[in-house]
């Protein structure tokens, strides 16, 4: 199976997990505020389709540590839909 390049700000779903994909190798700041925005949009409009009420996700923009965590946890706090109960944030920290 040949995979294609995916673009920054998509989401990737495969069976019951899903990845985020905010990591342009191409460019010097691998992830920008914008890609975690659309990405983390997303995971949320999936999420409510999919009737989930509680997940689990990784601090997107965290894993090289050039993003910050509190701003992520931040934007999480913003743009969670109610109907989503508990996020588990697991951070490389």
């Amino acid at each position: 199976m040949e995979q294609q390049p995916r673009k920054p700000g998509e989401l990737v779903k495969r069976g019951q997990r899903w990845y985020a994909i905010v990591h342009d190798l191409d460019r010097p700041d691998l992830a920008q505020d914008s890609m975690i925005d659309e990405t983390l949009s997303a995971i949320f409009t999936n999420a409510l389709a999919g009737h989930i009420r509680s997940m689990g996700i990784q601090a997107l923009g965290n894993f090289n540590g050039s993003g910050s965590i509190a701003t992520f946890v931040d934007k999480v706090r913003q743009e969670a839909p109610t109907e989503i109960e508990q996020i588990w944030i697991q951070t490389t920290e």
